[in-house]
């Protein structure tokens, strides 16, 4: 039950977002990452994540244990890279309140320490699955 809630989740996150923010799918390898939920959370637009200040980013991807220099310097040159898909408010702020709950619902199940071997449990059924395919 929880593994399918954790993947509801997940689904529901991912629609939302390809709808008007995309880039944090190429921004983050993976997406059942307590920093990428976080980040998904203070974050919910592109105008909101180009807003934040470098070292503010720098300080929330080493917060969340992403250690290696290079790769929080090319996702910070992603992000002030990036171009949206739309600026139309009537598709962003209905869909991003909708990401934000899910992702904060989310955030809250991956704070728990006996989540993680559930979810690698979850990473190990979609391999196989996808090799299946």
């Amino acid at each position: 039950m929880l593994v399918d809630d954790v993947r509801r989740l997940t689904n529901r996150i991912t629609n939302a977002l390809k709808l008007y923010f995309p880039q944090p799918f190429e921004w983050f390898k993976d997406k059942d990452t307590l920093v990428f939920c976080d980040f998904l959370t203070h974050s919910l637009t592109l105008e909101q994540a180009e807003r934040a200040r470098t070292s503010g980013l720098s300080a929330f991807f080493r917060e969340h244990n992403v250690r290696y220099p290079h790769i929080i310097e090319a996702r910070i040159r992603a992000i002030r890279a990036a171009t949206a898909l739309t600026s139309d408010a009537a598709v962003i702020d209905p869909t991003a309140c909708w990401s934000r709950l899910w992702s904060g619902k989310r955030s809250l199940l991956m704070t728990r320490s006996w989540i993680w071997p559930v979810v690698k449990l979850l990473r190990l059924v979609i391999l196989v699955e996808m090799k299946r395919s």
